[in-house]
């Protein structure tokens, strides 16, 4: 949600009482309320006030040694704690290469020398706002995928371990996919195999053979078979032993079928 400038809570952190007081008339310039600056001159203030205000936009000085360490240290807090809220660091010039550096360490951070103008500071907190809104994107784009990758997960799980329904007379049986050998192809239906006994369908081979990948694969352009019920393979004679049944493995089809298997040699 896009926060507009008179709406802007600022955390002002900066050790030196006179540069805040001009600061905020600054602030005021660029229309951020009185009410809604809050300063703090140290890490202990600054984490106080942080959680009673909750600002969307900080503000640190880090001109001298103090101040860095008190700002570096505060920024440190919030970006380990999982705080994404934007920060402009103020340093006295670009020539402070120390300075500089370590504030553009930090995520959703941008850098502002002190003797800055009112349009250079509005366009500052426009860009930490906008840092703002795009941190939010981001976290919620993840949080998506991340549902949708479990979502896909749990149903290609659920996929994985349910039942096939074959219609027996008026009804339909439920069979586990796991005691399903093999399927295999004869007078224009296919058949699955389970124990001694063929439950014929409609749904061509092929069909299968792609919703059932990779738990049944393709050995013959009549058979797709359970990987985890093959008992041996002959390399010699092209077969598989499977539920102590011998099927063949077709020649187009062998280099597909040992390549789909871990073998290990």
């Amino acid at each position: 949600m896009s926060i507009h400038i008179t709406e802007s809570k600022v955390l002002l952190l900066d050790s030196n009482d006179s540069f805040s007081y001009l600061f905020r008339s600054l602030l005021a310039k660029v229309g951020v309320g009185g009410n809604k600056i809050f300063s703090a001159t140290s890490l202990k203030e600054a984490n106080l006030v942080f959680k009673k205000q909750r600002p969307n936009l900080c503000i640190f000085d880090i001109e001298d040694a103090r101040s860095m360490k008190i700002s570096i240290d505060f920024a440190t807090l919030l970006r380990e704690a999982g705080e994404n809220i934007p920060i402009i660091f103020l340093v006295p010039n670009f020539h402070h290469n120390e300075q500089f550096g370590k504030a553009l360490s930090y995520k959703y951070s941008s850098v502002l020398v002190k003797d800055l103008s009112p349009s250079r500071l509005l366009q500052a907190i426009e860009h930490a706002h906008l840092q703002r809104e795009n941190s939010i994107l981001k976290q919620k784009y993840e949080e998506a995928n991340y549902l949708t990758s479990n979502v896909k997960e749990s149903v290609s799980s659920k996929k994985d371990g349910q039942r096939l329904f074959f219609k027996v007379g008026d009804s339909f049986k439920a069979i586990d996919k796991d005691k399903i050998s093999f399927f295999f192809a004869e007078n224009k239906l296919t058949y699955a195999r389970v124990g001694r006994r063929n439950f014929p369908t409609n749904v061509q081979l092929k069909t299968l053979e792609a919703s059932l990948n990779p738990f049944f694969i393709r050995c013959h352009k009549k058979y797709i078979i359970n990987v985890s019920l093959i008992e041996s393979i002959s390399m010699k004679d092209d077969k598989i032993k499977i539920s102590d049944e011998i099927l063949p493995i077709g020649y187009s089809y062998r280099k597909s079928f040992m390549g789909s298997l871990n073998l290990l040699r």
